[in-house]
């Protein structure tokens, strides 16, 4: 058991991620909700083949929560899930900007999802996301990243994109 992510709720209940399948004597992949306390919240409990081994979850506002997860050697893909643990079927990034995986991910004030997309090779393109995950057309970002890969993004106070990594170029 390990867990590689940590989110807090405004509510101050806490969500941890990673790879495990029970915490303190409950069932839970890769993904649980916490009480202040430390208990395990049993209002949220996510079914099993939604999500696999947690890399990143972001709490978003509304109670919802993004989860980053791999399965199998398959790409990293990005979940949204209700606050309940239920997946959120209104939020579904288009197949053909993530084929290649998800790579990092951040949420911006405004609700809307920037992703850094593994491309090809060790090429990696920045994205970002409407609140249905469709590719938000009016959005450009000159972050193309070369030769390694980008494990975590950020958005900074004045809006810019923060990039961090193992990677030797970027633009």
């Amino acid at each position: 058991m390990y867990v590689v992510a940590v989110a807090l709720h405004p509510d101050g209940k806490v969500l941890v991620g990673g790879g495990f399948t029970n915490i303190h004597g409950f069932a839970r992949n890769g993904i649980a909700r916490l009480n202040s306390d430390g208990t395990v919240d049993g209002t949220f409990n996510v079914a099993d083949g939604v999500i696999g081994s947690v890399r990143s979850i972001v709490a978003q506002p509304d109670g919802k929560a993004l989860v980053l997860s791999s399965s199998g050697g398959a790409p990293p893909r990005l979940v949204r899930l209700n606050s309940n643990g239920t997946p959120d079927s209104g939020f579904a990034p288009a197949e053909d900007l993530v084929a290649g995986g998800i790579d990092a991910f951040a949420l911006q004030p405004d609700g809307k999802v920037v992703v850094v997309v593994h491309s090809s090779g060790f090429v990696n393109n920045t994205y970002r996301l409407n609140d249905d995950g469709s590719r938000d057309e009016s959005f450009y970002a000159a972050a193309t990243v070369r030769g390694g890969s980008v494990k975590c993004l950020a958005v900074a106070a004045d809006g810019k994109l923060v990039l961090a990594g193992s990677f030797a170029e970027v633009n």
